[in-house]
């Protein structure tokens, strides 16, 4: 494994910052550093347990043993003070290196959350099928559909409506909603139209 070391945990490194801090397979994060100490990464670092310094990072840098070392910073100055560092054992990734990690992250994230979303709704559909099982009546089937998609949606309230052979538009099933404050009349539904 990698032992890594972060410099600068606030803004767009914070993002990097984050999801280095959740890796447990590639690397191994030693130290986070940034001069603030209310950066937006250090409490995730302070929670994992990290040493985290807001001194210099290369005084800070001397007494950490570090194979990588993400500049997160965005100061080309800096990135040449650590390229420059005098018996450097480490790698610098800095500049379009680590803007492209940060794409790349957030494109991960956005796929992440996505496929969480998705891994939810399969849930919420296996508890709704689970729970047609164990139904006895139409009812509790459409209780637990709306139930179901009321809980996916995040709705305080849902109802299943249908088309009769007459072409009537039909409530059949509803919840949440306060008493009284649906009437039910069948609506003509004119296929052609």
């Amino acid at each position: 494994m990698s032992k890594v070391v972060i410099i600068g945990a606030d803004k767009s490194g914070s993002i990097v910052s984050k999801r280095l801090l959740r890796s447990t397979w590639v690397i191994v994060v030693v130290g986070i550093v940034d001069r603030d100490p209310n950066a937006l990464a250090v409490p995730l670092a302070k929670r994992k347990g990290l040493p985290i310094s807001t001194k210099d990072p290369l005084q800070v840098l001397q007494n950490l043993d570090a194979d990588l070392v993400f500049d997160l910073t965005g100061d080309p100055h800096f990135e040449k003070k650590l390229l420059d560092f005098p018996s450097r054992r480490f790698v610098v990734v800095s500049g379009k290196s680590t803007q492209l990690l940060w794409d790349t992250i957030q494109e991960l994230e956005k796929k992440e959350e996505f496929l969480n979303r998705r891994l939810q709704e399969h849930r919420v559909l296996q508890k709704i099928n689970l729970l047609n099982l164990r139904s006895v009546t139409a009812n509790h089937i459409l209780e637990s559909i709306v139930t179901g998609m009321m809980h996916m949606s995040e709705m305080p309230a849902g109802s299943i409506v249908m088309f009769n052979k007459l072409g009537e538009l039909s409530l059949v099933y509803a919840k949440g909603f306060p008493p009284n404050s649906i009437k039910i009349r069948p609506i003509l539904f004119d296929p052609g139209d």
